[in-house]
This record gives C-alpha cells, sequence and structure tokens, in this order.
C-alpha cells in the first residue's frame, strides 16, 4: 500500500490549456496596428475622417482573415459558404455605412464653414462702410472753399486713439470681426476688417494685425468717395 508521500510525489499535476492562442495574437497585432494608424494618420492630417478609414483597413483585414480561419475548420460546405456570406455582407454594410457617415458629416462642416464666411463676410462689409459714412457725409457738408482733410476728420472721430502708431484699433461690431484704421499721405483713410476665427481663401495670407489667413476686406476712404474690396 502506497503511503501518502508516495502518492503526494507520483501525482501528475496537469495545467490547462489555453485554447486559441493564435488568435489571440492576431487580435493583439490588429489592435496595436489599428491603432498606430488611426493616430499616425491623425496627427499628420488632422482629419478624423481619413485617420479612420486607414485605421479600418488593417481592422478589415483582420476581420477577413479571421472569417478564412473560423470557416477553415471541420464543417461542410454549405455551412462554410453562409458564414463567408454572412461576413461578406456585415463588412460591406459596415464599409458603406460609414462612407456615407463620412460624406454626410463633411458636407454639414463645409456647409457650417460657408455660413460663418457669409455672416462674417457681412459683418466686415457693414462695419466698414458704417464707420466710414458718417465721416464722409461731415466731409461733404463742409463748404467748398474750407475742406478739412478727410483724415483730419476721422481723426477727430477718433481722438481718443494714438494716431502715431500708424495703425489704431476700433470698436468692431462683435468678437468676430476687429477693424482698424490707418492714413495715407494723400489724406486717405485705410479701413480694414479682419475675422477673428473665420479663414479666408488663402491660408498664406498676411494679415494687417500679424495673423495668418483670416478674412480680410478693404475701405478706402477719400474725397471722391468709398472704395470696397475683399482681400481674402
Amino acid at each position: 500500500m502506497k503511503s501518502v508521500h508516495d502518492m503526494e510525489r507520483h501525482r501528475t499535476i496537469r495545467l490547462p490549456r489555453i485554447a486559441g492562442g493564435m488568435p489571440v495574437v492576431w487580435l493583439v497585432i490588429a489592435m496595436v496596428v489599428t491603432c498606430g494608424t488611426f493616430s499616425g494618420v491623425y496627427i499628420t492630417t488632422g482629419d478624423i475622417w481619413t485617420a479612420a478609414l486607414a485605421g479600418g483597413i488593417p481592422a478589415l483585414i483582420y476581420m477577413a482573415g479571421l472569417t478564412v480561419h473560423a470557416t477553415c475548420t471541420p464543417a461542410s460546405r454549405r455551412c462554410r459558404i453562409a458564414v463567408m456570406l454572412v461576413a461578406v455582407t456585415v463588412l460591406t454594410g459596415i464599409s458603406a455605412e460609414f462612407m456615407v457617415l463620412s460624406s454626410r458629416t463633411r458636407w454639414q462642416a463645409d456647409m457650417i464653414a460657408g455660413t460663418g464666411v457669409s455672416y462674417d463676410r457681412s459683418a466686415m462689409m457693414s462695419a466698414l462702410f458704417s464707420t466710414a459714412s458718417p465721416v464722409f457725409a461731415s466731409y461733404q457738408q463742409q463748404p467748398q472753399r474750407k475742406r478739412r482733410a478727410m483724415a483730419e476728420i476721422f481723426k477727430d472721430s477718433w481722438s481718443t486713439r494714438d494716431w502715431t502708431t500708424g495703425m489704431v484699433t476700433l470698436d468692431g461690431p462683435s468678437e468676430r470681426v476687429n477693424v482698424y484704421a490707418s492714413t495715407t499721405p494723400d489724406g486717405a483713410i485705410v479701413l480694414t476688417a479682419v475675422a477673428a476665427v473665420t479663414p479666408g481663401g488663402d491660408a498664406a495670407f498676411a494679415n494687417v494685425n500679424g495673423c495668418i489667413g483670416r478674412l480680410q476686406s478693404r475701405l478706402l476712404l477719400n474725397g471722391k468717395g468709398m472704395s470696397y474690396e475683399i482681400e481674402n
């Protein structure tokens, strides 16, 4: 009869085997590649939809490989075909929904951006003409023989500003638009409106206030009238 000690010595301890090890490794690799691709493309382009599309490619490849691997197990031919059809249908549906959602989101973003540009353009034009019109009216109401220069009248209207700096900041209609004024050697007034946030058509355009690529409009005021121009 074996002692307890002998039984303990000859006892075989069987550790449980981890099934499906390779699929787990593939899953980890797919996750790392997908996250890395998404992060790299987003950091490079700043476009979340482009990054999502790039990250979805390795994920799609993994899903296709997983489907093939799953259907390689002993199963009937009809079962394998059914699994393949379901997988293709699901992946096609997800891809189509992603493209529709991406297109719709980009369209909405473009519409919002276009609305912001139109709003700021209108606000800039209104601010420039509302600032220049009273000064021009005062200039025209003067006697013909004793007319003061346009720049002199304008500076009197904004006498609290320091005109020795060359360009002064006026009161804009809102926080979205900034208005600046300067004079020319021949006595004309140059009014410039710059959007605080909204970008213009030229991303490299140098605005008068030191910003880059913002909306900018310009109005020239002299004895002949007012001339309006969109600069960016």
